[in-house]
């Protein structure tokens, strides 16, 4: 029961995590950051894996992938993705 009432991380939290593991070179921990916040719909979160993979910073390079990932956060109408 004590579970059901802790709070969740903030979806900012958990970006700005994956943020600060991308800049410290953990691709590992920001491509889970970054794939949960993606699967919620969160497009910046989109626009990271986005080059992620284009460069295949913590994944196997694929330019495919990092179109998918860049239209749909163009689609939520990130500026960046556009």
């Amino acid at each position: 029961m004590l579970l059901a009432l802790a709070p969740l991380p903030s979806v900012a939290q958990d970006f700005d995590a994956g943020v600060a593991a991308y800049n410290n070179g953990d691709y590992a921990a920001a491509l889970r950051e970054f794939e949960q916040l993606a699967e919620q719909g969160d497009e910046r979160a989109r626009l990271r894996l986005s080059w992620m993979y284009k460069d295949g910073l913590g994944v196997s390079q694929d330019y495919a992938e990092a179109a998918r990932f860049a239209r749909a956060a163009a689609v939520q109408g990130h500026p960046g993705a556009q």
